[in-house]
């Protein structure tokens, strides 16, 4: 009878040691690839935005404004409706089933404009790389004017794409409030801001240099396709983001007004001209603030950034 010989246990301790060494080579390059993959989509998620930004363009000679909001007497904020630029061009996107639901006159929060502002099918709307990925949260008031900081004003739906209002601060209230800062939210320096549209002819920096939709991750602050919730905090951050005075995108500690993705090492943004350019989180400040202006008459040259 012939002799069977099974593993001893240093052979098959070796045989452990290899496998695991195959799998920790092996386990980065999937990840690897599993990222490429979901950055390609984010990149063509924020293609599809361009080509209905660009297409409203054609239509109406103008991009749409940030947001639209009657201003409060004295103040300056923000007393609805709300809606904000991706909302005006859904018939672009392929959703004028939800765009016809929508009563624009009436603010984004009341119970009649539930249905619209809770849809789910704007699958074009979440980057992949966001580990949190939802599809709505509640907007939560800021305070005062009656209302409880904290308290949910309403549900609404999730994006991880805002519009680029420049290098300024979207909340200010300048000049109704001298202790603000300028501009303002009616003088944004990018591309999205209160109740103004901006054209191509007023791009004076380049549309291939201008910035006009970038990412934020839920992590960082939620984000919404619908616009700028009456009372809530962060009001224009849930649907503009600004490049502001530090290096980045993805600069730590977040602030709600911040860009950042789940992408490693950077994020994607859409330029004006329909182009997605991967920018680093170790980029310069000023080159930064540069590409977030339409007109700051910055010259920049191809290898930048």
């Amino acid at each position: 009878m012939p002799e069977h010989r099974g593993f001893s246990l240093i052979e098959f301790l070796v045989v452990l040691a290899v496998i695991a060494m195959l799998l920790s080579l092996l386990l980065p390059a999937m990840n690897g690839a599993r990222e490429a993959a979901r950055r390609s989509q984010c990149a063509n998620n924020l293609k599809q935005i361009g080509l209905a930004l660009n297409n409203y363009h054609e239509a109406t000679n103008a991009f749409p404004p940030g947001w639209v909001s009657l201003r409060s007497p004295g103040t300056g904020a923000d007393a609805g409706p709300g809606w904000g630029w991706l909302p005006m061009m859904l018939p672009m996107m392929e959703q004028r089933s939800t765009y016809d639901m929508i009563n624009f006159s009436l603010p984004i929060e009341v119970p009649a404009n539930w249905t619209p502002r809770t849809t789910q099918q704007l699958n074009a709307l979440v980057c992949p790389s966001d580990p949190v990925r939802q599809r709505t949260f509640f907007a939560v008031a800021a305070g005062g004017n009656g209302m409880i900081a904290g308290e949910p004003i309403a549900e609404v739906g999730a994006s991880n794409y805002v519009g680029c209002f420049g290098s300024g601060d979207p909340s200010s209230l300048y000049p109704d409030d001298p202790s603000a800062p300028p501009p303002g939210r009616d003088a944004g320096n990018g591309m999205f801001f209160r109740n103004r549209s901006v054209r191509i002819i007023d791009v004076d920096d380049g549309t291939s240099q201008t910035i006009a939709i970038g990412e934020r991750n839920a992590s960082i602050s939620p984000a919404t396709w619908t616009g700028a919730v009456t009372g809530s905090a962060g009001g224009p951050a849930l649907v503009v983001g600004r490049a502001g005075d530090r290096e980045g995108p993805n600069a730590v500690p977040p602030r709600p007004a911040d860009f950042g993705s789940g992408h490693p090492g950077g994020e994607q943004f859409l330029y004006v001209d329909g182009s997605v350019h991967f920018l680093p989180s170790r980029l310069p400040a000023p080159i930064y603030r540069a590409l977030a202006t339409r007109a700051g008459g910055e010259s920049l040259s191809e290898d930048a950034y």
